[in-house]
């Protein structure tokens, strides 16, 4: 029986619940800067950047001061404040709309997860980042499994910057190494 899909649906609903990931796709398919082949992406997630909140607070604290400031008539407390102000505002807004891309490689069954495999997905990832005219640069490669790692894939997968996750009950999904 075919555990693939499922388990596919389980990781983005993991993605989205535990990671934040406001966007996913299965079966992506994204083009590398060799391959005459379009690589597939099990799961491609798109998780936002956490600072936008502190930077938003600023924004806020910045307005609420330029406010005071202005009742006060302080009128180099008002320029200061409107200049962090807006400056607070920018950063929010490429926080927020500049999101980091996730290629998520997911295995599932009985077979033991190899270096062969974390090999074949740095590849991937590595081919795609060096495509200029790629649709989405991944910024981070994980490999979630729900069969066992052998050592060899797991030190591999460290050593070239792979997140790893395996499932220790059904949905239940936890970081190793």
């Amino acid at each position: 029986m075919n555990t693939g899909i499922p388990f596919e649906r389980t990781v983005e609903r993991w993605l989205v619940k535990q990671h934040g990931a406001y966007f996913t796709e299965r079966r992506a398919k994204q083009r590398g800067r060799v391959a005459a082949h379009a690589h597939e992406c099990d799961v491609h997630a798109k998780v936002g950047n956490d600072l936008w909140h502190v930077s938003a607070l600023v924004c806020a604290f910045c307005v609420v001061s330029c406010v005071g400031a202005g009742i006060a008539q302080e009128p180099l407390a008002v320029i200061a404040a409107g200049l962090l102000g807006i400056c607070s505002l920018v950063a929010t807004m490429t926080f927020l709309f500049d999101p980091k891309h996730i290629w998520v490689e997911v295995k599932s069954g009985e077979g033991t997860i190899t270096r062969a495999t974390v090999w074949k997905l740095v590849n991937q990832v590595e081919d795609v980042r060096e495509n200029p005219t790629a649709a989405w640069y991944p910024h981070q490669a994980w490999l979630v499994s729900s069969a066992p790692l052998d050592r060899d894939a797991l030190a591999f997968a460290r050593e070239h910057g792979v997140r790893v996750f395996v499932e220790l009950q059904r949905g239940e999904l936890r970081e190793v190494g």
